[in-house]
């Protein structure tokens, strides 16, 4: 599965459909080349979330988890 990522909108230019544009070209690529395509959005950012589903997109809940490294395991600086 691919996922587009890092889709952003200058303020100025909003309501003008150029996320759709762009994101519906990129997102149509990537389905025609890999069969499906994916991406995360926040969920306080419904202007976003609205655009997708224009394109057809469903919402699908996501969970992610940040693990830190600990000092001196798996790193070659460590000794």
């Amino acid at each position: 599965m691919t996922v587009m990522a890092g889709a952003v909108t200058h303020p100025a230019a909003r309501g003008r459909g150029l996320a759709r544009a762009v994101c519906g070209f990129v997102v149509d690529a990537l389905v025609h080349r890999h069969g499906r395509a994916a991406l995360i959005v926040h969920d306080d950012n419904p202007s976003a979330i609205a655009a997708y589903e224009r394109l057809g997109m469903t919402k699908r809940p996501f969970r992610s988890a940040h693990i830190l490294a600990q000092r001196g395991r798996g790193s070659a600086a460590a000794s």
